[in-house]
Order: C-alpha cells, then sequence, then structure tokens
C-alpha cells in the first residue's frame, strides 16, 4: 500500500579559522552538506546535516598558523539529519514491484561557510556520508482475525488438549 524511501546523511570534516583583524572578533563556522537521495519516478528526500559554532578569535596575532588566540583548527566535527519519504501513489508503487534491482541515486554538495572577521581566513575539509533503506507497506489481502475469533481458537485448543489428556 506505501513505499518509504529513508535516509539518514552525514557531514564530518575539519575547520580551520584565522582572524587576520586588528581587533578581537567573534567567528561562526557551518561544516555542512546537502545529502539526496532520488528514487524512482521521483521520490526523493533531501537532508542537512550541519555541524556548527562560534570562535572567539583574539586580535591578530601576527602569525597565520590556524593557532594562538587569532586561529583555531578543530577537528572530527561531525553530525547527522535523517529524513522520509512516503508515497501511496500507485504509479510510484507500481516502480518499485516486481522482480530485478533498482538504483537510488546519491549527491552531497559541500555548503560550508564561515563569517565575523572582515579578515578571516578559513580552511574547510568537508566528508559526507548516507544511509538509505527502502521500505514496502503492503496488504496482502487476507483478513486480520477478530479478537473474538482468536477467543474462540484459543479455547477450542483448550478443549481438544482436555479432550485428549480425558482420553489417555
Amino acid at each position: 500500500t506505501g513505499v518509504t524511501l529513508s535516509l539518514t546523511g552525514g557531514v564530518y570534516g575539519n575547520v580551520q579559522l584565522e582572524s587576520l583583524d586588528a581587533t578581537p572578533a567573534l567567528i561562526n563556522y557551518s561544516l555542512a552538506s546537502q545529502v539526496t537521495a532520488t528514487g524512482l519516478s521521483g521520490l526523493n528526500v533531501v537532508v542537512l546535516p550541519t555541524a556548527s559554532g562560534t570562535f572567539s578569535a583574539t586580535a591578530h596575532d601576527g602569525t597565520t598558523d590556524f593557532a594562538g588566540g587569532s586561529g583555531v583548527s578543530l577537528t572530527g566535527l561531525s553530525n547527522t539529519a535523517s529524513d522520509t519519504s512516503t508515497s501511496t501513489n500507485g504509479a510510484v508503487l507500481a516502480a518499485y514491484t516486481g522482480a530485478g534491482t533498482f538504483n537510488v541515486a546519491l549527491a552531497a554538495l559541500g555548503q560550508s561557510s564561515s563569517s565575523g572577521a572582515g579578515n578571516l581566513l578559513a580552511s574547510f575539509n568537508t566528508n559526507a556520508g548516507a544511509l538509505v533503506t527502502v521500505t514496502y507497506d503492503y496488504d496482502d489481502g487476507a483478513p486480520a482475525p477478530e479478537p473474538a475469533t482468536m477467543v474462540f481458537v484459543g479455547a477450542g485448543l483448550i478443549a481438544v488438549g482436555y479432550f485428549q489428556r480425558r482420553g489417555r
């Protein structure tokens, strides 16, 4: 009765920042990636995992080394984001029905950024990954047993057990 495309996208990497300003500055950074899973018949999911923060830089210390008070090297930054897309449209379901295989295309676009200091040197190493799951929800046509039916089935099994035991 439906097909669901689930996507968990992750971003991880490193950021280096150096303020070249003569005065202290607050520097905002964002390590981000747009991850897109494109399934059959227009079933798509997009997530934007982002790892962000703020660095308080002192006035430039005279050395451009991404260290000291005016610079920083941040390693091992990471974050994930998840979303799903479900369709019950007959044409979409037909694309996922039958024998064989199909491909889900994955794409990642780095969208890292920084802002704050007027003279800012920034370096980003942005990596992205993803996990895609396709889930089928279907009705096999068999009616689900009513609760009262289950009571009668249980009582019948008890009676059979009683009479078998009594016959021995």
